[in-house]
């Protein structure tokens, strides 16, 4: 029994000490916590406050966490200053430049710049003069260019005919060598006998009046249009019979050295027609400048002259002097800004 007494004594000393050591922790973490806190357990609701820099940039580090408690004024957040550093020497420049500006404009041209400036003013102008010529070259080459349109369109219809002309002249040439063909000949008899029945009812109308007006049965007008339609198919009867003869005899010998020569002449003057053709042909393509060409040279000569504009404005402006505007413009500009340093 005094072995059990022992065991909970010992049992009853280890609880004492651990609720003690629990209780001693407690407290010393009571006194290091802030004043008037309150120690609760639930949901807080609190308000978010979005934290930016005054400048964009890109950060470098950040000094807190969420979460921390901060104070007024503490740096929370490095940004990296290389962007607004190139922007203040970048407005430091503009300055410098401004105040520059401004000096010259109130110190004047010098006799150098208002020599460089009649320089340029000359140059210019020999510019514009070299503009304008090419231009009028242009522009009497594309009215040539019209021209030789209207000459290439004369040749063209001069080739075509002398062409046909020659066709008409072979075609002649060789009928007459190849004499006359037997279909040739039954026609011109068909057309003889057809002519002569013609004829000789015309006769027999005609005989048949001049008994009728005797009696006085017609007129002297009925008379005349018979014996007129008489002598019409006795003619027409003659050209039907000259022709059949002409195409039983052939050709003569002056007939076929006339073809020849005939043939011979329209073959010559298809050959001219063709080269002066070609000829015209060439020089219309050589010479026939197109149209992005002149519209170039126009827009070459009104550039060259914007130009002359420009020179003979900056001599005026270094001759004049600075105006009263433009001095009071650079100075509010740069004159009377303050100067940038470190930080603008």
């Amino acid at each position: 029994m005094s072995k059990q007494k022992r065991l909970r004594a010992v049992v009853l000393v280890i609880v004492v000490v651990t609720a003690g050591a629990f209780a001693w922790r407690w407290w010393m973490a009571r006194s290091t916590e802030p004043q008037n806190v309150v120690f609760a357990s639930g949901t807080i609701e609190a308000t978010e406050v979005d934290v930016s820099a005054k400048v964009s940039g890109r950060i470098l580090k950040l000094l807190v966490d969420e979460g921390d408690t901060v104070q007024a004024g503490q740096v929370i957040a490095l940004l990296d200053g290389k962007e607004i550093e190139a922007q203040v020497a970048q407005a430091q420049g503009a300055y410098e430049a401004a105040q520059a500006r401004l000096a010259e404009l109130l110190r004047g041209a010098r006799e150098e710049e208002i020599r460089q400036a009649q320089a340029n003013l000359a140059q210019a102008q020999a510019a514009a003069e070299g503009a304008r010529r090419s231009l009028e070259t242009v522009q009497e080459m594309f009215a040539k260019a019209t021209e030789l349109r209207a000459q290439l369109v004369n040749a063209q219809t001069a080739y075509e005919a002398a062409e046909n002309a020659y066709k008409q002249a072979k075609a002649k040439l060789e009928l007459v060598e190849a004499g006359t063909r037997s279909e040739q000949i039954e026609q011109a008899r068909a057309a003889v006998e057809q002519a002569k029945a013609q004829a000789l009812n015309a006769r027999q109308d005609a005989e048949r009046a001049e008994s009728l007006y005797a009696t006085g049965a017609i007129s002297k007008q009925q008379l005349d249009a018979a014996i007129a339609r008489r002598d019409s198919a006795q003619a027409a009867l003659a050209s039907a019979e000259a022709k059949l003869a002409e195409l039983l005899a052939g050709a003569r010998k002056e007939e076929r050295e006339q073809a020849r020569a005939a043939e011979a002449q329209a073959r010559a003057q298809l050959e001219g027609a063709k080269r002066n053709l070609q000829v015209i042909q060439e020089l219309y393509t050589d010479r026939l400048p197109s149209k992005q060409q002149l519209e170039l040279a126009r827009t070459q000569y009104r550039t060259a002259l914007e130009g002359v504009a420009a020179a003979r404005a900056r001599l005026d402006l270094l001759l004049a002097g600075a105006r009263e505007e433009t001095v009071q413009a650079a100075r509010a500009q740069g004159g009377t800004g303050s100067r940038c340093s470190g930080v603008c």
